[in-house]
């Protein structure tokens, strides 16, 4: 299963798939954890969305933006979630670590960013990542930005 996830451009995903992305980001970020923000902010349009779909629900996401779209010197990893009832299998770690294998094939890059939510820096710790920043509030919740350096 953990094999099967599909990475498309905005413009290649299907009214599902986009309805599916909405729902698991809505469900996770707004209601799950009570973040007020936007999350409409266009930077979709022009990203590589990664998903895991388990028995035709969308269990697993995140989107990949390119350098220049969240930093400026490097691509970077975002909206990552897992439903709630698959969390205790491992998928959060295979989405990321296949984030990171999509981002080096699309645009072999020397670093990769990402802004993480200061409860999961551990997480991203342990798949490589290293703190590049102090505490930050990020919609109400604290953050760390973090970068993955390619060797």
């Amino acid at each position: 299963m953990l094999n099967d996830f599909e990475l498309k451009h905005f413009n290649a995903l299907t009214t599902k798939e986009l309805y599916d992305i909405i729902a698991i980001r809505l469900n996770t970020f707004a209601f799950e954890q009570q973040i007020g923000y936007e999350d409409t902010d266009y930077k979709d349009i022009n990203a590589y969305h990664l998903f895991l779909y388990k028995n035709n629900e969308m269990i697993a996401y995140c989107r990949l933006l390119e350098k220049g779209v969240a930093y400026k010197d490097a691509p970077s990893i975002g909206r990552v979630c897992v439903k709630k009832k698959f969390r205790t299998e491992g998928i959060g770690k295979e989405l990321v670590k296949e984030a990171i294998k999509q981002i080096n094939t699309l645009w072999h890059p020397n670093i990769i960013k990402i802004s993480a939510q200061y409860y999961l820096v551990p997480f991203y710790i342990q798949l490589g990542f290293e703190i590049e920043s102090g505490l930050y509030d990020e919609d109400g919740l604290p953050h760390q930005k973090m970068k993955l350096v390619n060797n």
